[in-house]
């Protein structure tokens, strides 16, 4: 995630013929602190702009020193001291390889590049200096998402009659808190109960977390660290019908060995099944829905009910239909499974008129504070 930062006056100002309004030297000396400081002073914070904004700062302060600077724009040639990128990926992936150098990257102007960050909600961070006064200006700042950044400090000035304030605002992910505020609820209110691990659980029921996915978005949580490649991988595995879970193994996924282990299949009664094998769980009900399962070596084509393709066919065909619907839960068939599955059935609805489709899931078991952000 990045930083933005810069001054702006009443009207949302920022710039005028390529220039600061304005200049005040609390203000210049606050960005200098802010885009410079490091806790790690192994690392160095780098800051990014636009061609106009590169070229509006005077030769003899650029680049901005004790920093990287990153210029994003398509036109402008490279230059010594400087890292041009093309676009947001090359930013991204520039960032990325320097990772272990950089400590944060700031967003400096302009307009555009402002927009850009935002729009594709990339801002994890946003510094104000708000200047209370008009100023004659032709480039502005984009508003900010009331409901998206919070302000979370504040701190006022002045200079030379002019009064200003120092405003921090903070992105604020109103999904993710939801997911954090139901832990925090389970912690604080669940009902103490036994499990099978003889562990003990604190659990809550009937509790929804409702997520939007819409333009390309997804639901990765960000409070802690999350195997994407991992998520990806298993989901291709059990879309595909998949049992063997060596397979996963050997794409370094390792979600399965601890319930795939020879103990852990003899304790299930799954003696006959090979090390690996989860058993008629999850994609194969998902693809062989009915079909009789015997070890994940066995060839299943045409054997079951398909319901992946049922629920394609059926939102392309009839998308008005309420039963469009997957579930893994079979229960003659749990016992042949390594773990009957915790998330067990999708329900999709189609809204025709707005072209939007949805996904109901139901788990009958989760373990919040390990498996649910998978």
């Amino acid at each position: 995630m990045y930083r933005i930062i810069t001054a702006l006056s009443k009207n949302r100002g920022i710039g005028y013929r390529g220039k600061l309004p304005w200049n005040i030297r609390k203000d210049m000396n606050f960005f200098k602190n802010t885009t410079s400081t490091v806790l790690n002073k192994k690392k160095l914070n780098a800051v990014v702009c636009g061609r106009t904004t590169w070229e509006s700062i005077p030769p003899k302060f650029r680049p901005l020193p004790n920093r990287l600077n990153i210029v994003l724009s398509s036109s402008m040639p490279e230059e010594e001291n400087v890292t041009v990128c093309r676009n947001l990926n090359e930013v991204h992936d520039y960032i990325y390889q320097n990772r272990k150098k950089i400590e944060s990257t700031y967003v400096i102007g302009g307009t555009s590049v402002y927009k850009q960050f935002l729009d594709n909600d990339l801002v994890s961070d946003v510094f104000f200096t708000e200047i209370d006064k008009d100023y004659q200006c032709d480039t502005f700042m984009p508003e900010l998402d009331n409901d998206k950044f919070k302000l979370i400090s504040s701190k006022e000035d002045s200079e030379n009659d002019v009064n200003m304030k120092f405003n921090h605002y903070e992105y604020h992910n109103s999904e993710e808190q939801n997911y954090l505020d139901l832990m925090r609820e389970i912690i604080d209110n669940g009902v103490p109960s036994g499990d099978r691990t003889g562990t003990g659980t604190n659990s809550l029921f009937g509790r929804m977390l409702k997520y939007d996915i819409r333009d390309g978005k997804l639901p990765l949580l960000t409070s802690k660290r999350t195997f994407i490649r991992g998520i990806i991988e298993e989901m291709l595995f059990f879309v595909s019908g998949n049992t063997d879970c060596t397979k996963l193994q050997e794409k370094g996924i390792h979600i399965w060995d601890g319930n795939t282990t020879r103990e852990f299949l003899d304790n299930r009664g799954l003696n006959h099944l090979p090390v690996g094998d989860m058993g008629a769980g999850y994609g194969f009900q998902w693809k062989h829905f009915g079909a009789d399962y015997k070890d994940c070596k066995t060839d299943y084509k045409d054997q079951g009910f398909d319901q992946i393709q049922n629920v394609i066919n059926l939102i392309k065909n009839n998308p008005e239909s309420r039963r469009i619907l997957i579930s893994g839960w079979n229960p003659p068939d749990l016992h042949k499974m390594a773990l009957p599955p915790c998330h067990l059935s999708y329900q999709f609805y189609v809204n025709v008129d707005k072209k939007e489709l949805s996904c109901l899931l139901y788990q009958r078991s989760s373990d919040y504070f390990l498996a649910a952000n998978y």
